[in-house]
């Protein structure tokens, strides 16, 4: 089963606040990690350059709360993005498409994501799997009292 990713997905934050664009890198293009350079060539700078936006989206208009947006890579050229009120959706860059998906339970303003892929995917990365997503300082929630707490949570495929 191979797990490598061909696509490196770059999120970069733009100059308005909660703006961001998504930069999807070919690793099979770049030759990261030559291990046969030479010493002249090791001092030789060369300038690389980004490839250009493949998306660009912004956290919605808030007067009350700050402009958030976090991005949760799930697979070649695939981000789930979550903003400050809740509102998630799947930015697929090759297909060009953005599909809304559920709101989280709960706000969590430093998120951690983990993305676990299908084992069904076999050798080709169809972006199967499933994402977990928790707080990153989790906290005892006050008068719990069993109730689910909401601090992680798993957007899971079938």
């Amino acid at each position: 089963m191979g797990l490598s990713r061909r696509f490196l997905n770059l999120i970069v934050e733009k100059r308005i606040p909660g703006a961001k664009s998504l930069r999807c890198i070919d690793t099979t293009r770049q030759h990261f990690f030559n291990t046969r350079t030479t010493q002249a060539a090791a001092l030789k700078m060369e300038r690389i350059w980004l490839p250009s936006p493949s998306f660009n989206f912004r956290a919605p208009t808030s007067s009350l709360k700050e402009k958030q947006m976090h991005c949760f890579p799930v697979g070649d050229r695939r981000v789930i993005c979550a903003d400050h009120s809740g509102n998630c959706f799947l930015v697929d860059a090759e297909m060009r498409r953005v599909v809304m998906m559920p709101h989280l339970h709960k706000l969590k303003p430093l998120p951690l994501s983990l993305f676990v892929p299908s084992t069904d995917a076999g050798d080709h990365n169809d972006g199967g799997g499933s994402l977990f997503v928790m707080e990153r300082a989790p906290e005892p929630e006050a008068g719990c009292n069993g109730q689910l707490s909401h601090q992680f949570e798993a957007f899971a495929s079938p």
